[in-house]
């Protein structure tokens, strides 16, 4: 037997005693302490010593970056200058002090994350591609997705604080959808995940899966505008919003938006007010569809107000197809705890609004995030679907369930806007839309 473990049993005989001091026992425990390190079967694994002479990231990576741009876009969902721009914004809060040579770099670090939230691919898949040990991707992962949140939040995700900055909004879907007065497209989806230890039935949702509320409101630019996360699947979808900030706010008329105005000169002042689906009140605030579509018997001013909704209601369908198309972690069932996956969807929807406004400048063919083909389209009076659309496999994303309710004013305001969109709002196109579809 070794010397020094030799002294760790005839100590262990000493302290029975009652003159055993507390220095003994502390050295005791750091000696025991030591030799359970020592058992350990690799101090460092010896593929993660190779990471540099065959990681991906310094082999692959590299190649794509430098002979292969549109691949690196297809691997990384951003192309080589959108990837520098954002390392530089974060890269300085995911260095890691220099305790030995093979330090993993911010780079592999941002680089692992992209390819985790493009893939959904398991954390024992990317050890292998990037030779990092399985704790350490959980660490990493936790801390790159915090630090896109915390960092792209302020100037991609920044919700309007005055009528100056809902204006912009509303001018946008009224030059691009048509619709007046309004300032974003509402929706909200059931985030699919594997159930949680001992959570019971708290995020047990009506379609028989756990799940976690994401509510979003978008712009006309397919960007969020506002997002709300974390609410228990099994909560009801009405009271989602009602109990989100967001909705406390609209309730308590403190979202700070414009004052109602005239859609005609004769008109009367109605409301700002948002696009939304049958999972949400009708309110002075929020236009849903008349309710029958699916009878075919509403009469023909209801379904043009149908068609003329579901027009500027698609955008937000639109910004979610784009999100799971690109970022595939949404297309299967989300595998983390709560925290983890919360900070998966709020970090995804930064760098969706951070790639969308990266591309705004840019000719439509020479977009790479959002393409053209993309989205929804409208081409010599015809709507076309996006390829979102024919691709689509939304296994973690369901939609909020339907629900009841109406206000006399609420349906004042929707009538207003009927008879707009049926004399000086009409558009061209809208009745042989209505003819050819189930609105």
């Amino acid at each position: 037997m070794d010397l020094e473990y030799q002294g760790v049993v005839d100590w262990e005989e000493d302290l029975s005693s009652d003159e055993s001091s507390d220095e003994e026992i502390v050295l005791l425990l750091l000696l025991r302490k030591r030799k359970r390190r020592c058992d350990r079967r690799f101090w460092v694994h010896p593929l993660w010593k190779r990471r540099k002479q065959q990681g991906v990231h310094d082999n692959l990576f590299c190649e794509m970056a430098i002979t292969d741009p549109l691949m690196f876009r297809q691997y990384m969902r951003c192309t080589v200058i959108q990837y520098e721009k954002l390392l530089q914004q974060i890269g300085g809060q995911l260095k890691s002090i220099p305790t030995r040579d093979d330090i993993i770099t911010p780079s592999q670090k941002l680089m692992l994350t992209l390819r985790f939230l493009a893939t959904g691919e398991t954390f024992h898949s990317l050890q292998g591609q990037f030779r990092i040990g399985l704790s350490t991707i959980h660490l990493i992962v936790y801390k790159v997705l915090k630090t896109i949140w915390n960092t792209l939040q302020e100037s991609t995700l920044k919700a309007p604080t005055c009528p100056e900055d809902w204006n912009v909004i509303i001018k946008g879907f009224e030059e691009k959808w048509q619709f007046p007065h309004c300032w974003g497209a509402i929706d909200g989806k059931h985030v699919i995940m594997q159930a949680q230890p001992h959570s019971g039935s708290k995020n047990y949702n009506y379609k028989g899966h756990h799940s976690v509320h994401l509510l979003a409101l978008c712009d006309a630019n397919y960007k969020f505008v506002i997002i709300d996360v974390g609410a228990h699947g099994r909560q009801s979808d009405s009271g989602v919003f009602q109990n989100s900030n967001f909705g406390k706010k609209l309730a308590n008329n403190t979202l700070h938006l414009p004052p109602p105005s005239k859609l005609t000169p004769e008109g009367p002042h109605l409301p700002q007010v948002c696009v939304a689906d049958e999972g949400f009140l009708l309110t002075c605030n929020i236009m849903r569809p008349y309710p029958g579509r699916s009878t075919g018997n509403l009469p023909n001013d209801q379904r043009i107000f149908n068609y003329r909704l579901s027009r500027a209601r698609r955008i937000i369908e639109n910004t979610f197809g784009i999100l799971v198309s690109q970022w595939r972690i949404f297309r299967s069932f989300i595998n983390g705890s709560i925290e983890l996956i919360e900070l998966i969807i709020l970090a995804a929807c930064c760098l969706h609004n951070f790639l969308k406004i990266e591309e705004e400048d840019l000719n439509e063919d020479e977009r790479h995030y959002c393409t053209q083909n993309l989205i929804d389209r409208f081409e010599n009076e015809v709507e076309i679907d996006g390829d979102w659309r024919k691709d689509f496999r939304m296994d973690a994303f369901t939609s909020f369930e339907s629900i009841r309710a109406e206000k006399l004013a609420a349906m004042y305001v929707r009538d207003e806007f009927k008879r707009y969109f049926l004399n000086e709002g009409r558009i061209s196109w809208q009745q042989k839309r209505v003819d050819e579809g189930s609105f």
